[in-house]
């Protein structure tokens, strides 16, 4: 039986603490914000797990990178017989490709599998792999 307390929220509100926000228009751009802000940043993306470790504070990060304006890292595609996945390409955009579901099966497959529609959309393959969490599916299909 759960009691009605058995897990309680320490945060009502939908972030707890104050942060600068910043949007690089460009790779170099984002490359010097995260070397002058080191550990005290982390890069924003899709930010399906980022922002729920910030709401539930275990994550308190003094400045946010959105990376989503940097060009060049978003977007996947199959040209040449070769599949190339932006770092910024969704959960989503990388299952409806084609040539996954021909070539990549396994990738497919763990695309498919992630949580709601919602999370497709939002989460991104370059978030997925380096946010080190133990339901990284898209990670063993892409080795």
């Amino acid at each position: 039986m759960c009691e009605a307390n058995a897990y309680p929220m320490t945060n009502s509100h939908l972030l707890v603490h104050d942060f600068d926000y910043l949007e690089p228009t460009s790779l170099a751009e984002a490359l010097t914000l995260l070397d002058r802000y080191g550990d005290r940043a982390q890069v924003l993306a899709g930010g399906t797990y980022l922002l729920v470790q910030i709401k539930q504070e275990h994550k308190t990060p003094q400045v946010l990178i959105n990376i989503g304006k940097v060009p060049g890292i978003k977007g996947a595609s199959w040209r040449d017989g070769r599949l190339s996945i932006g770092a910024l390409s969704t959960i989503r955009e990388t299952h409806d490709l084609p040539a996954v579901a021909s070539h990549f099966r396994a990738l497919a497959d763990a695309c498919a599998a992630f949580g709601s529609m919602q999370i497709q959309m939002m989460g991104t393959i370059g978030g997925n792999v380096c946010n080190g969490s133990p339901a990284s599916d898209a990670v063993p299909a892409l080795m």
